[in-house]
Order: structure tokens, then sequence, then C-alpha cells
């Protein structure tokens, strides 16, 4: 081996253990650092599915975890304000309206404290954008929560209402402006629910009854002006419509049914005394509403045997509208209307 080559050799191996020994020590001595830390005390939800918020930030604690407070500015202007209690459960819910006039003097629009721990609220009030109240609420000691709404000026109540754990209305309680009741509901431990409707004298106009559980069809019954005497007692079934006139004794004198989806309207005379059937009218929708504003022209009559009762309706006599002309001998009460007041049903709200 000439010395030319043994010079080449001994050079090739010393910058081969050189390259070696700079890349050890460049390996011990590397540290890496990411872009973001693990966990940020503020982070940025974005949201796919919600097209309505522009800004979402939550807060968490040190441990990046436990939420401290959340903000949300939703495109309307309307922001949302959320503070915790170091568990997944809001403590408190304040809602601001838009600050369309860039004053920097937000309005509060409602605001919500939790029960510790739940989801459930503790208190509650919302406002309108002039500061006047539309609600205030606070669970009772009972585990009800009770609410109030107000009228325009933010003082006058218009109804209070108290639900369940479970929120379901157990009482309500509505007024007109000028302090007089205009209805009350109650819930009793079985979901039925009784409604009480008021004249602006305070006498009880009219009362109904039905399940929230869909157990019963709603039924009712209409009162005198004195708020006291039965009028009129009404039932709702899934085909008719039945409402039973009352006698001065409070006794059933006649049961005007009508069924839609056949487009007539039937009337039934009973004996008060003895609730014996006596006759019964059918009539055709021809105009107007279906019920007893509308108008119906005469089918026919079927006059019954003494001998029939609520479950049996022996005909004896049956009268056509073709047999009816000017000289017609048949007796008019067979054929004519009955002069019976009208009224006609409200709402029938089964919430």
């Amino acid at each position: 081996m000439t010395k030319s080559t043994l010079f080449k050799t001994c050079l090739f191996f010393a910058l081969v253990s050189l390259i070696g020994l700079v890349s050890g020590s460049s390996h011990d001595k590397r540290t890496f650092s990411s872009k973001f830390p693990d966990k940020l005390s503020k982070r940025v939800v974005l949201s796919v599915t919600n097209a309505l918020e522009r800004e979402h930030i939550v807060e968490y604690a040190i441990d990046g975890l436990s939420k401290m407070s959340e903000r949300i500015e939703y495109v309307d202007g309307t922001t949302t304000l959320v503070q915790y209690d170091g568990s997944q459960f809001a403590r408190k819910l304040t809602e601001f309206y838009p600050d369309l006039n860039q004053s920097g003097n937000r309005r509060v629009k409602s605001e919500i404290f939790f029960v510790t721990g739940s989801s459930n609220f503790q208190s509650h009030k919302a406002y309108r954008p002039d500061g006047t109240t539309i609600k205030i609420g606070e669970r009772l000691k009972d585990g009800t929560y009770e609410t109030f709404t107000m009228y325009e000026d933010g003082k006058t109540v218009e109804k209070n209402q108290i639900s369940t754990t479970d929120h379901f209305v157990q009482t309500e309680k509505v007024w007109r402006k000028d302090g007089s009741t205009e209805k009350i509901i109650t819930t009793d431990s079985n979901r039925y629910v009784f409604v009480w409707n008021f004249r602006p004298n305070n006498t009880l106009w009219m009362m109904y009854m039905f399940s929230a559980k869909g157990w019963s069809m709603p039924s009712g019954k209409f009162f005198d002006l004195d708020g006291k005497r039965v009028q009129m007692e009404f039932k709702l079934y899934s085909d008719q419509t039945v409402f039973i006139y009352l006698n001065s004794a409070e006794q059933a004198e006649y049961q005007v049914s009508y069924r839609p989806e056949a487009g007539e309207k039937s009337i039934l005379a009973l004996d008060p005394a003895t609730q014996k059937p006596l006759f019964e009218q059918r009539w055709k929708h021809v105009s107007g509403n279906f019920d007893c504003t509308g108008t119906f022209s005469f089918i026919q009559t079927e006059q019954f045997k003494p001998e029939s009762d609520y479950a049996s309706h022996k005909v004896e006599r049956r009268i056509l509208a073709s047999e009816l002309g000017d000289n017609s001998q048949v007796e008019l009460r067979l054929v004519q209307q009955p002069a019976l007041v009208c009224l006609t049903l409200p709402e029938i709200k089964t919430r």
C-alpha cells in the first residue's frame, strides 16, 4: 500500500468517526416544541350545524377539562354568556339584546340561575328591549317552580304558573288587565286537567276537563249568567261533537250531535223526566260554519215508540223531507229545529 493510499484510508475513517460523533451529539440535545400546547385555557368552538352562531369561545380551568365560562355571539347580534361551577353544569346564563346603536350599553334579555349540579332552573328573569319585565320565576321549597308573566307595563301580572319537577303545569291562573280572572287550570295526580273560564264579572262561563295521558276525550259544561246553573254540557269524540241542552231543573232535553265526516247534525229530543228518547231529526250541512251558526236543511225525523230507551230506539214513524208540503199535517216540532241557545266552543287545548 502506498503512502498516498494509506493517507486516504485514514482520512476516510477519521471523517466517518467525526460524522458519527457529531450526529450522536446532535440527537442527544435535540428538543421538540409543538405549535400549539396540548390544552388551551380558551378554545374556539367551530359549529358546522348551527348557522346562527357567529363566534363561540369556551374558557377552561387549568386542568383543561372543566369549563369556566362560555361566550356565544349570534349573527343577529345577541350575546349569551354562561358561567360554570367547575362541573359540566352551568351556574348562570345571561343573554343580551343586540347593541344596535353601538353604545356599548347592552340590555339584558334574560338571566337564569341553575340548581347546583343540575340543568333545572333555580330562578330566572326575562326582559323586553325597553327593560320592562316579561317573566320572573323561582323554585319553591317543595321542588315546584313558580313563574309570573307580566303585561306590557312589566308590573301587572297576566299569568301565574306552578310546574312540577318534571315540567308539567300543576296550576295556572290568568288575569285580564283590569284584574278580573280569565282562566284557572289545575292538574290532579292522575294528570287529569281541569280548565275553568270566567266572564269579566268573575262568574264562571265554561269549564272542561281532559286526560293529559289521552285516557279520555275532552268534556265540559257551559254555565248560565249566574255562573252556577249548568246550561249545556258537551263531549268531544274522534268523529263527532255532542252538546246536551238542559232545562231549568238541569235535566237533559236535547242532544245535538255534529258529525263533520258525514256532513250532518242530529237533534235527539228527550223526555226530561224519564230521559227516554222521543224523536230524532237529521239535518244536512248546506253552508257556513259546521256548528250552530251554520245553515242546515232537513233530511228526516224518526219518532220513537214509548217503550224505547237510551240504548234502544224503536222507530214508530219516519218523516222524510219529501213528505213536507204546503198541506202537510206533520207536527211542526218534529220537523223544525228547536229554539236552542247557540253556543260555540272556543279552542280546546289538550296539552
